[in-house]
């Protein structure tokens, strides 16, 4: 019985690999969401699959990682191969696994580990913080040119703030100069599947931020309840700018070359 449940499984997982599966990676590669690939398929596929077939694509192709960049864990991949393991019987098998490039290195310190450079970005500029000394690069600091109507207003609260085009103006070309400066090696946290599971109401009222298309690649994918990290592509660039502009982004970005944690607030 047990041998025919997996037969019936493991053809079904045949079925499907040479039906969709593979085109299910193309389409996520080319930056598909997981409704529209679903719309693409010409052999009846359960959404939840494709939702699992995409998931798995990003994070086999890291655009996805699960451990903070920088940690040690989830960039280094490494080459799979096969290791070979006898049982008490003296029987021989082998077994595929993935290794991992580089290891340890002297001293046991692990490959990929980076000492972040800590940043802030907020509505005053750039605050670089290192030990007791703090930088501050605004606007001014760098002589941008400030144009009339993007003057400082007050906001609904009293407190002085800049309007909401100016907030994700400044952030939208910060973000874009430091992935073009860091090659795209870049990563921002993603708390989408944290708040979804702890509160569905502030969830929704986040999507409701974004626009069609932005809300429908973040409900596409099964975040799987903990804080995730997303490759910032163009996609994740602008829906970090439509979350800041609404007050509505805490997150902290992550610029692999220069070496620096950014927090967004």
């Amino acid at each position: 019985m047990a041998e025919q449940e997996y037969f019936k499984s493991a053809l079904s997982d045949f079925t499907y690999e040479a039906a969709s599966g593979g085109a299910i990676r193309h389409l996520a590669d080319l930056g598909y969401t997981v409704k529209q690939i679903s719309g693409q398929l010409s052999f009846p596929t359960p959404f939840a699959r494709v939702q699992k077939t995409v998931w798995q694509r990003l994070l086999d192709t890291g655009v996805l990682l699960m451990e903070e960049p920088g940690s040690g864990q989830g960039l280094n991949r490494g080459k799979a191969g096969y290791t070979m393991e006898r049982d008490k019987y003296g029987r021989t098998s082998f077994r595929l696994v993935a290794s991992k490039e580089g290891g340890t290195k002297a001293g046991g310190e692990k490959d990929n580990v980076i000492c972040w450079k800590e940043r802030r970005f907020g509505d005053s500029g750039n605050v670089a913080v290192s030990g007791q000394k703090q930088q501050f690069i605004g606007r001014k600091d760098r002589g941008d040119r400030t144009d009339s109507r993007q003057k400082r207003t007050l906001s609904t609260s009293g407190k002085a703030g800049v309007t909401d085009g100016e907030r994700g103006r400044r952030l939208a070309v910060y973000l874009a100069d430091k992935c073009r400066e860091n090659g795209g090696e870049a990563y921002i946290s993603c708390r989408f599947g944290e708040l979804c599971s702890r509160d569905r109401a502030a969830y929704e009222k986040m999507l409701a931020v974004l626009n069609e298309r932005q809300q429908e690649y973040v409900s596409g994918l099964p975040w799987a309840g903990a804080v995730c990290y997303h490759r910032l592509d163009q996609r994740m660039q602008e829906i970090a700018v439509r979350l800041y502009n609404a007050g509505m982004l805490q997150e902290t970005c992550y610029f692999m070359q220069t070496e620096e944690r950014v927090a967004l607030f």
